[in-house]
């Protein structure tokens, strides 16, 4: 059979349509399996996302959530108690659809390490969905400096706001910083897909997750069922890890070669930034982009120096 530029066999049309069919089908049945059948087809529909289910936390909605924790918990021997608190599950978040006939379905994938969720029983992760559940929060607050930097005002606008600024080509770029078109953040935030190593937490404030006897293992756990089959789904050109963490776990469940990097120091304390690739994906960690808290001590200052390491060393690219 005839093969195509990277080495692949060709695949007539018919053959095509079942793989793209099975490819959403599994996608859907990996929905399932992490968040529970109900909640799942209630926020995923023809390939986009469904926000009007989404409610500020309610009894209704989290005995959804703790009935497919129990199932989670006893299936893959997890040690936590799920009715000691209330918990919530993040959703991974995308804008438009889904489209499998694609070869690259996101160019980019954001991987975090857990929620931090105090008043959903679950959401959409960082807002990211083509209608922002809720009190309408922007994604982004386009308020143009001397710098000519779009500022951030809050959590849900930090993370997309310097990704924009790290991976926007420089056109973008300007046209969004001259003429505030808003057309071009929509298109830029098209190209991504955002999840966690683990989907679920207790619902509260970040350090909620100490309260639960070796999280960490849970999380870990968690990832090995779940993240290996998302990414090779969606088979993004490049995947972004939030932080350290993220990166060293993603590395022990899919195989990343060539690992290089460099450290940015603020103050005492140097901020790692790593790369590698798998197969033809690129892995990146960065410090994490979407905390205000990091966004103060790290990204205002940093920002144009790792976009421009970035670039330099092929990771990557102004088009």
């Amino acid at each position: 059979m005839p093969q195509d530029r990277f080495g692949a066999t060709n695949i007539d049309k018919n053959n095509t349509t079942n793989l793209i069919v099975n490819k959403t089908e599994e996608f859907k049945q990996l929905l399932n399996n992490k968040y529970g059948e109900e909640i799942a087809t209630g926020l995923f529909k023809e390939g986009e996302l469904q926000t009007d289910l989404i409610k500020k936390t309610n009894e209704v909605d989290q005995e959804k959530v703790k009935k497919h924790l129990i199932r989670l918990r006893h299936q893959f021997n997890l040690n936590f108690n799920v009715d000691e608190r209330p918990w919530a599950f993040d959703f991974p978040g995308w804008t438009g659809r889904l489209d499998f006939d694609k070869q690259r379905v996101k160019k980019y994938m954001i991987i975090g390490l857990e929620p931090h969720i105090a008043e959903f029983d679950f959401q959409i992760t960082y807002g990211l969905s083509d209608s922002t559940p809720i009190d309408n929060v922007k994604r982004f607050s386009i308020e143009p400096s001397k710098n000519d930097f779009i500022q951030c005002k809050n959590d849900s606008s930090v993370i997309w706001t310097n990704l924009f600024k790290n991976f926007s080509n420089d056109n973008s770029f300007s046209t969004v910083i001259e003429k505030e078109d808003k057309k071009s953040l929509d298109e830029f935030l098209n190209q991504f897909y955002i999840t966690d190593l683990c989907h679920f937490a207790p619902q509260g404030k970040a350090n909620t997750i100490s309260k639960i006897q070796d999280w960490a293992g849970v999380r870990s756990i968690v990832a090995n069922q779940f993240l290996k089959k998302e990414i090779e789904l969606i088979n993004p050109e490049v995947v972004i890890t939030q932080g350290g963490i993220a990166f060293d776990k993603l590395s022990e469940i899919i195989e990343v070669k060539d690992i290089q990097g460099f450290n940015i120091a603020v103050g005492k304390q140097n901020n790692s930034i790593k790369y590698g690739i798998n197969g033809k994906t690129k892995i990146l960690s960065i410090p994490h982009i979407g905390s205000l808290m990091t966004n103060r001590t790290f990204w205002i200052k940093n920002l144009q120096e790792v976009k421009s390491k970035l670039k330099t060393k092929g990771i990557l690219s102004d088009t």
